[in-house]
């Protein structure tokens, strides 16, 4: 059953609710609280711009059920690393997991979401000014089955966040084989070109496809660049496998 701006208020209801979806609630967090211990089979929750939300009814909510996969609590920015990292560790069978505007996140918490959730298939990660190509390296290193990634308005990422081939095929998570290829799409490129092997990398405003058996969606990122520095960092990543998908 699926529970829209309205919280299920009897105990049955609470045992026949699937899916909850609030939004831009107020003062929600405490009736939250005393909710979700009730509520064994949710399977996905949207709680986009709940401003009161925090750690411990997110962690209330990865305890009380086994079947949680689908996770939006963009825009709750009460909640911090302690809660993230509270959550991974009980809800390992979320596999969309949308955290956009929390700005107090920073790596740890990524890290631990690439690391903890084995069936991750989509993540968004845009306006969080504190997270930095460290924990984005993470997410290409440990999240084997992801399928879609979204960043924007991540000031602190830099071309780091984005290992070439080679280092993904030499790392020991990797060698089993987790994606076919990587190829970076630039945004003033509207075609496709299958025989392309060399892709200018910038940090910009732009887009990332893959392509691969385990990849094949498509990928958005976005940044600002401040720094001349930064700039003159730009490289080029080759790609061994089969050609990219230009998008």
């Amino acid at each position: 059953m699926h529970f829209h701006d309205t919280l299920p208020l009897t105990e049955e209801a609470c045992e026949l609710a699937e899916s909850l979806e609030l939004e831009r609630t107020v003062d929600l967090d405490d009736r939250l609280a005393l909710t979700v211990p009730y509520c064994p089979h949710l399977r996905a929750v949207y709680l986009t711009g709940v401003r009161d939300l925090t750690d411990r009814t997110v962690n209330l909510l990865a305890r009380s059920t086994d079947n949680l996969t689908i996770l939006d609590i963009s825009g709750c920015r009460n909640v911090t690393d302690v809660g993230i990292l509270e959550l991974v560790a009980q809800a390992t069978h979320l596999q969309i997991v949308r955290l956009n505007s929390i700005v107090g996140l920073t790596d740890p918490a990524i890290s631990a979401i690439a690391r903890s959730l084995p069936h991750l298939a989509e993540l968004e990660l845009c306006g969080l000014p504190m997270i930095t190509a460290g924990s984005v390296r993470d997410i290409w290193t440990f999240s084997r089955k992801l399928k879609k990634l979204v960043l924007a308005r991540c000031s602190h990422i830099t071309n780091k966040g984005f290992p070439e081939p080679s280092s993904l095929n030499s790392s020991p998570t990797r060698r089993s084989g987790a994606r076919a290829s990587t190829a970076v799409a630039t945004p003033q490129a509207s075609h496709r070109n299958s025989e392309a092997t060399r892709v200018t990398t910038s940090v910009s405003k732009g887009r990332i496809a893959y392509s691969g058996s385990r990849i094949s969606s498509l990928f958005r990122a976005s940044w600002t660049k401040k720094s001349s520095v930064d700039k003159k960092r730009k490289g080029e990543i080759s790609s061994s496998h089969q050609g990219p998908m230009i998008v």
